[in-house]
């Protein structure tokens, strides 16, 4: 009796196991097609776009907002529009003028500055043993793509600050014995890289408490 209940028992376990199985497979199924449903549709909102008769910089503003209205709109347009990335598109929408004509809303600067500063931090953190040199690197990197952004975002100070938080994160990562701070990163700038000396001068620096105490130290070392 008690091998014939373990037999029972063993072939409801198969049975349930079998039914998530199903389950989990034909959820995939769902999802796959419910993403490629998803692709089609932008893929037809992004070609009606490019060839409607609207002015070129409203074509550009259109397919920009396209692009940041959905998590992965981005992903969907950029892998089937080879050489031209959003990035790409965006600086070519400010430096055509269309901004002026057909503004982009500030959040899609705000996603492309957010996305620039991860990449600056991903090309330091993804270094074999990266260094405060590799640090401050990383930062001049980032502070030149956020001068490019800023100008367009409603909350320049909170995004810029976003990202020095970001890096003053790493910074403190390659030498927490030290007690490394923003104010060490400073003064290994001003001691040991002339291409620094007129970053304080630029229009669209950061402006929070800890890129203050960066200036400080780099004065430190003049």
């Amino acid at each position: 009796m008690m091998d014939k209940a373990r037999k029972i028992a063993a072939a409801i376990a198969l049975l349930i196991i079998a039914f998530v199985i199903v389950v989990l497979v034909l959820g995939s199924i769902a999802n796959r097609r419910s993403e490629l449903a998803q692709q089609d549709k932008v893929l037809a909102q992004l070609n009606a776009i490019e060839t409607s008769a609207d002015s070129q910089a409203l074509r550009s503003k259109r397919v920009i907002d396209l692009a940041f209205d959905g998590w992965d709109n981005l992903e969907v347009i950029e892998a089937n529009s080879p050489g031209a990335s959003l990035r790409d598109r965006a600086l070519q929408h400010i430096s055509m003028g269309y901004q002026a004509t057909d503004p982009v809303g500030s959040q899609v600067f705000e996603r492309l500055a957010n996305r620039d500063c991860a990449g600056r931090i991903n090309g330091v953190t993804t270094m074999s043993g990266y260094t405060e040199q590799d640090v401050i690197n990383g930062w001049q990197l980032a502070k030149d793509n956020l001068r490019t952004w800023l100008p367009y975002i409603s909350t320049p100070r909170q995004v810029s600050n976003s990202c020095e938080d970001q890096f003053e994160s790493v910074l403190k990562r390659t030498g927490k014995s030290k007690g490394i701070s923003m104010k060490d990163l400073g003064e290994a700038a001003g001691g040991g890289a002339n291409d620094v000396r007129d970053w304080w001068n630029e229009a669209t620096k950061p402006i929070s408490d800890a890129v203050k105490n960066f200036k400080d130290g780099y004065n430190s070392q003049r």
